[in-house]
């Protein structure tokens, strides 16, 4: 099965964290804003500095790992909070 390969962004830092592996981009971003919402993820504390990113694809049946050529946006964490929601009357 290919799975897709995405790490956190830390912008502040400007380094990415330990990368994850997941089926698909959906499970990617769910899981990016599951963390963004709990309250004991330091994701939550400031959210403006994190990005979520697709690095390379993985084949757990040949072992194969591509990488992108650049990573490939996916998500703010700032989209998932009510700090960035952009409201409308």
């Amino acid at each position: 099965m290919v799975q897709i390969v995405c790490s956190v962004l830390d912008v502040k830092a400007n380094a990415f964290a330990t990368p994850f592996f997941v089926p698909n981009r959906g499970m990617a971003v769910r899981f990016f804003g599951d963390a963004v919402l709990d309250p004991n993820s330091g994701l939550s504390k400031h959210p403006e500095d994190y990005n979520l990113y697709q690095l390379a694809t993985y084949d757990d049946d040949s072992g194969k790992l591509e990488s992108l050529s650049t990573p490939e946006f996916l998500a703010k964490a700032l989209d998932f909070t009510t700090k960035g929601q952009t409201w409308k009357e």
